[in-house]
């Protein structure tokens, strides 16, 4: 897992959190995304093949849990200053911790059904075959 700590701004009045490609966010944005869930539900569950993803929790707090083919991760994201950098070949799991919590997610690639592995047997194999 990689950390990317956004640069944020507080005033008394709220605080500006700043998602910016290149400076901050390590590749150009071409797809965002929001995902809110109600606690005890579990989302994700599949890899990419070509897709980078950047995740972060906006609302409440959400479990992740990633897994590289040999290497699991797992961390509590609960704070949208933190986000965590998800390389393509990489399975990935978010259990949200609480009602309503809510991820954005930036990707770096359009949306592309094929660039999905859905199985987690499927998963395996193909990092298998490229070792």
């Amino acid at each position: 897992m990689i950390f990317v700590e956004f640069p944020t701004y507080s005033e008394p009045n709220g605080t500006l959190t700043v998602f910016e490609a290149g400076n901050v966010v390590p590749f150009e944005i071409r797809r965002a995304f929001s995902v809110t869930a109600s606690k005890d539900s579990v989302r994700g569950k599949h890899s990419h093949i070509r897709c980078s993803q950047l995740v972060v929790c906006v609302a409440g707090s959400i479990r992740l849990s990633c897994f590289d083919g040999e290497i699991s991760q797992e961390t509590i994201l609960d704070n949208g200053h933190v986000g965590v950098l998800i390389p393509p070949g990489t399975w990935a799991t978010q259990e949200y911790l609480q009602d309503n919590s809510t991820i954005i997610v930036f990707c770096d690639r359009l949306y592309e059904s094929e660039d999905y592995i859905r199985d987690f047997q499927e998963f395996l194999r193909v990092k298998a075959a490229k070792k």
